[in-house]
């Protein structure tokens, strides 16, 4: 009851404040938009303003393709003046349109972007006079608006989408419609119902200076030392499209909290003033500025024609399970959860992220509805997994004498289980000092147990040996034996006619049990790769994994993980390109394709893994000809997402 006490009479002070700052509030009138008349008197000039104090030599310009970087030769850009004042020159553009017969440009429909310049712009609003910023930062501003602040940026890092509006003929109505819903998603994002667009300096409002005060501190705290450098330099596309993406969904997270906090010490205090930023202790997130696409998800759909003793007779193709990745800012997985079940071998044989080709659980239908039924956690140490943990309701976690359809109903109908944060399955990685995996320690349902590694001299993994620990017992139980770039004369069957070739099996394993106290090979893998083309460059990659399990029925014993990777094609494809006429296997096509992708970062998931299917094979690992479908037990499909959209 005190901090709610506390709180109640924050919020007091804070419309108090409010009712006696000037003659200016920080409410949003109800009509929910107060944008900023723009004083544009002629087409070819557009005039704003920039404010955090207001600033003066600050580099500014139209966004008009909205990427975020500076194209000197299409985008109008000028400095601002004493007062923050700026006009943007629109003549060259609007000559050329008036010459092909076009309307004249509407900056009003395109965003505005705003350097910052360390040694040079000089915030004429600083408490202790004029002062020249040291660290650089950038401000947008929404289309629509002329005035930039910190807080106007707000509202564009929260939209999250393109502004390049085209719907309406003058598109102002359409730009006024985004920039009202973006305005109002930034209030109730940040819980503050205040006028995000206005100019807080001319309305003289305290607490909208302190709140986009401590936004640019936040800007800058996230601009790194090599960048400012950059920019004390001279060089002005020194922030990208991706280190303003990760940036911005950065700043934007930590804000609400940071506002809270100015909010207490104004308390304190009396009154917001910049003076409060001192005493806040700013947060920063770690980043991987380059903002590269990560796996989001794998789902796994099986097969209703399965035979192995334990199968459901499922609908063709259902989906049995969803794995979705969240990650750390710096881009290391954080956390998986689970709709359906996972068994846990493939996570300690393969490391991180979880390979399932090694997973041959073909023989029941999870069913995905839409609850985690596994939570998995990933803890690091400078860049290496020291530990995975996965807490689960699934009851084959908690009892593995369970039969398969008995564990599938006990979880859907009278399940006692839940995730409460204590593992069912936890890995600890320990590594030699030269950071390679030196022990896996296991804990799970089954008891307890340490893999060893052992290299061979080129450093690859030359041998796993699994030790059962009961009662301070240790038993050998199971051995991987690898081997690598091995010759193997397969035999062919073209059109019926038979014959032979040598391929090369790039890894070999050998999976041996000891639970008759006699070695026995049980399983064997056979990984054979392929080369294809990825951005211009040929680059090799697994093609298919035979898998002689001897464990299973005489006709699912042969198995074999085929891989399908993401093409430029593909990547076009679903970016809505036209590709009418255009062959996904001349590779002149290809090369033609790639130079239509705007986007260059969504041109790097070229190459990534896109499907893998679990199908029948022979006793040599070639797979059967005919209907896929018919011999296809398991179909894993991959998505990939930016990481600031997983991360924020």
């Amino acid at each position: 009851m005190r901090n709610n006490l506390f709180l109640l009479g924050v919020f007091a002070l804070a419309t108090a404040l409010m009712g006696c700052e000037g003659n200016g509030s920080d409410i949003l009138p109800a009509d929910g938009r107060e944008v900023q008349a723009p004083a544009n008197a002629t087409p070819d000039a557009y005039n704003g303003r920039a404010v955090d104090g207001y600033l003066r030599d600050a580099f500014v310009w139209l966004d008009i393709n909205d990427d975020n970087v500076w194209d000197e030769a299409t985008e109008p850009s000028a400095y601002t003046v004493a007062g923050g004042y700026f006009t943007l020159d629109l003549s060259a553009i609007n000559d050329a349109r008036r010459a092909a017969n076009q309307k004249a440009l509407e900056p009003r429909d395109y965003p505005l972007v705003l350097l910052a310049l360390p040694g040079k712009t000089v915030d004429e609003g600083a408490e202790s006079g004029n002062g020249i910023v040291d660290r650089a930062y950038f401000m947008f501003a929404p289309p629509g608006s002329d005035l930039i602040s910190p807080l106007t940026t707000l509202v564009r890092i929260q939209a999250g989408v393109n502004f390049v509006y085209s719907k309406s003929p003058s598109g102002l109505s359409t730009v006024a419609d985004g920039v009202d819903a973006a305005h109002n998603r930034t209030r109730d994002k940040l819980n503050r119902p205040i006028n995000f667009l206005q100019d807080y300096i001319n309305a003289d409002v305290e607490r909208l200076a302190t709140y986009a005060g401590g936004v640019v501190r936040l800007i800058q705290n996230h601009t790194t030392d090599a960048m400012n450098a950059q920019f004390l330099q001279g060089s002005l596309n020194v922030y990208d499209s991706d280190s303003l993406s990760a940036i911005g969904k950065a700043v934007f997270l930590l804000t609400a909290g940071l506002w809270d906090r100015l909010d207490e010490l104004a308390g304190e205090n009396g009154k917001y003033s910049h003076s409060l930023l001192d005493l806040v202790e700013f947060e920063t997130i770690s980043l991987d500025l380059n903002d590269p696409y990560v796996l989001f998800s794998e789902s796994t759909q099986k097969n209703s024609e399965l035979k192995a003793s334990e199968s459901l007779k499922v609908g063709a193709g259902k989906l049995s399970s969803e794995v979705i990745y969240k990650y750390f800012s710096d881009g290391l997985v954080k956390e998986i959860t689970v709709d359906g079940y996972r068994e846990q071998r493939p996570f300690y044989i393969q490391g991180v992220p979880p390979n399932p080709a090694l997973a041959v659980e073909t023989e029941q239908m999870w069913f995905n509805n839409g609850v985690i039924e596994q939570r998995g956690k990933y803890t690091w140490q400078d860049g290496l997994l020291t530990r995975f943990e996965m807490d689960s309701i699934n009851a084959l976690d908690h009892d593995a004498t369970l039969s398969k359809p008995v564990a599938l109903d006990i979880t859907n109908n009278s399940n006692p289980y839940t995730l409460d944060g204590v593992p069912e399955f936890s890995t600890e990685f320990m590594r030699d000092t030269t950071g390679k995996i030196s022990q896996i320690h296991i804990s799970n349902n089954s008891g307890n147990y340490v893999l060893s590694y052992s290299y061979n001299e080129t450093g690859k993994i030359k041998k796993i040996e699994e030790m059962k620990i009961d009662g301070g017992i240790e038993t050998l139980t199971r051995i991987w034996t690898f081997s690598y770039n091995l010759p193997k004369v397969v035999k062919t069957n073209t059109n019926g006619v038979l014959g032979e070739t040598t391929i090369t099996v790039a890894t070999k394993i050998e999976e041996q049990s000891l639970s008759s106290g006699v070695p026995e090979v049980t399983r064997l893998y056979e990984y054979v790769n392929k080369t294809i083309d990825v951005r211009g460059v040929d680059t090799i990659v697994t093609d298919y994994i035979f898998i002689d399990d001897r464990t299973r029925f005489v006709n699912d014993r042969y198995l074999r993980w085929v891989y399908d990777y993401t093409t430029a094609y593909d990547i076009a494809r679903a970016a809505g390109f036209s590709l009418k006429g255009l062959d996904e296997s001349d590779p002149e096509d290809i090369k033609y394709i790639r130079t239509l992708i705007d986007d260059k970062k969504l041109l790097e998931l070229e190459g990534s893994l896109q499907t893998e299917v679990l199908t029948t094979a022979t006793d040599q690992g070639v797979g059967f000809s005919g209907s896929l479908f018919v011999q296809s037990y398991i179909r894993n499909s991959y998505t990939y997402k930016r990481l600031s959209d997983v991360v924020f």
